[in-house]
């Protein structure tokens, strides 16, 4: 095993003992590995797992950082999942910095590759971070609706997912 792939498991240890500052600075770290070595697909994927922990970490601006302009490299490989979820780390992060309409923006446009790349159950979370924000701005039949789509999305539903979608099919027929 190689050094970075030995960094790589650590890194996700760490961050499975919810040691986020650690985990996101070892991400971190390789991403600027995979940079120096033109790696440009892992050091987008490193970058990405940077974003996600730090944003657990509590530091939306340095999860933002992170993540920002990632989704590029993925569009530019035709991978369509992994954009989708590199615009729905972004999003994230701008959520948490409080800048709703961008986030927006970036859930949406995580959504369309999610769609694009087959990708349901992702798809059903964005769906979920979207209705979130359209209550919080007050936009809250629209909410109502992506919340109908994100469970329609759903393979697996908890008991009171499945009692609010049955709520909403009425809403919505």
């Amino acid at each position: 095993m190689s050094e970075i792939e030995s960094n790589s498991k650590l890194a996700h240890q760490l961050y499975k003992k919810k040691k986020y500052k650690e985990a996101a600075q070892m991400f971190w770290d390789i991403a600027a590995e995979y940079t120096v070595m033109e790696k440009k697909s892992e050091a987008a994927e490193m970058k990405n797992n940077a974003s996600v922990a730090w944003l657990l970490a509590g530091d939306a601006q340095k999860a933002l950082d992170a993540a920002e302009g990632t989704h590029l490299v993925f569009e530019a490989l035709d991978n369509l999942k992994q954009a989708g979820m590199a615009y729905g780390n972004q999003a994230a992060a701008y959520q948490a910095l409080n800048d709703h309409k961008t986030a927006l923006e970036f859930y949406q446009k995580s959504s369309e590759n999610l769609t694009q790349a087959g990708e349901t159950e992702y798809k059903a979370i964005v769906l979920k971070q979207i209705s979130q924000i359209q209550l919080q701005t007050g936009d809250h039949y629209q909410a109502l609706a992506s919340m109908n789509t994100a469970l329609d999305s759903s393979d697996k539903l908890s008991g009171k997912e499945k009692f609010l979608q049955r709520f909403l099919k009425k809403i919505f027929k």
